[in-house]
């Protein structure tokens, strides 16, 4: 018996998820929804997730009206992660779902909005039942983020017998930009695997800069960069451009010079690819 499924014997066999039904959520009003998680992590994986979710509803709504107020987890004993869809940006459907080619089953990631330090991002699968989704699983695999929001990059593609999807997480706070790209291999069973990654992180001294500009003094030009990629049409790579840009702060507002393109290829893993 593969891990996952022992593991799942055991939760169950404690009491955990046995009462809880499986969410039917209108398409219409998918940007609302909210599950909870009381995941005990492993690495990159959260077991609990195999159980689906300890409570659903809507933001705002009975029990979350504040997502960081559940009450630890009877089973497990840790306060849930709650995941859902950030206010920052908005729901957009091709962000955030995307369409298995082999079952037609849609997968949606759902980023955290509780507040835990940093985004536990997962993805969750669902049917399609004319206007409304049934919720099939929660996939075990966290995708940490460190600031922003996870979300998907163009369609699946696919490769071997099964499918790539790319993932683009993607914030900025106080200066700090991040770009962190993810390639996923969905295998026949609709598992993934990540095969392929890319990053790119740049940070400007704000708080440094706003202090000599405060002081009346010359601030220093600073190098910024940030990362775009893609599938390539034949979904054996990866491609990307970097771009960098000078930035010179003064009191009258930032000055940007372009500074020229890296464009690179990435191959992805061929045994990866069967």
């Amino acid at each position: 018996m593969p891990a996952f499924g022992m593991i799942a014997l055991v939760l169950t066999g404690l009491g955990y998820g046995e009462s809880e039904e499986k969410p039917t959520v209108s398409k219409t009003d998918l940007f609302r929804f909210v599950g909870a998680v009381p995941c005990l992590f492993q690495d990159d994986l959260c077991p609990q997730a195999l159980l689906g979710f300890s409570r659903q509803g809507y933001a705002g709504e009975d029990p979350f009206q504040d997502p960081n107020g559940l009450p630890k987890d009877t089973v497990t004993g840790v306060s849930p992660i709650v995941l859902g869809f950030p206010d920052n940006p908005p729901f957009d459907w091709n962000r955030y779902v995307f369409t298995s080619p082999l079952t037609r089953h849609l997968y949606v990631v759902l980023n955290e909005v509780s507040s835990t330090g940093k985004n536990h991002a997962m993805l969750s699968e669902w049917k399609t039942e004319k206007d409304k989704l049934v919720f099939v699983r929660l996939l075990p695999q966290v995708h940490d983020i460190p600031i922003g929001v996870l979300s998907v990059v163009g369609k699946p593609q696919k490769a071997g017998r099964g499918f790539l999807v790319l993932l683009l997480g993607r914030g900025s706070d106080a200066g700090v930009n991040l770009q962190d790209y993810r390639v996923l291999k969905f295998d026949a069973r609709g598992n993934p695997t990540v095969i392929a990654r890319q990053t790119n992180r740049s940070e400007i001294p704000v708080a440094d800069i706003l202090a000599r500009l405060n002081d009346g003094q010359e601030a220093e030009e600073v190098i910024d960069s940030s990362l775009v990629c893609g599938l390539a049409p034949n979904g054996k790579s990866l491609r990307c451009t970097k771009n960098r840009t000078q930035i010179h702060y003064s009191v009258s507002g930032p000055d940007e010079k372009p500074l020229g393109q890296e464009h690179f290829t990435l191959e992805l893993p061929k045994d990866a690819l069967k």
